[in-house]
């Protein structure tokens, strides 16, 4: 099993978050969660790697994830 991070802007995370939430309570929740989990020191020893999904589509995310990950593509 590996650990995969994937990882925007703060600003971007929390306005990924929240674009769903019904009310602003639920939205400030969900902005300190991202508040809480920048603020953990142990990130590093938790993932084995980590893939920035900022400006780019999801097939170019997964295609990143599979090469770092070191899986084979099958066609």
């Amino acid at each position: 099993m590996a650990v995969c991070e994937l990882t925007a802007p703060e600003a971007v995370l929390k306005d990924r978050v929240t674009a769903r939430e019904p009310n602003e309570y639920w939205r400030a929740q969900l902005r300190a969660f991202v508040d809480l989990y920048h603020g953990r020191t142990d990130l590093a020893a938790i993932r084995d790697l980590q893939v920035s999904t900022h400006d780019r589509s999801v097939d170019q995310s997964a295609q990143e994830v599979i090469a770092k990950a070191g899986w084979p593509l099958h066609s």
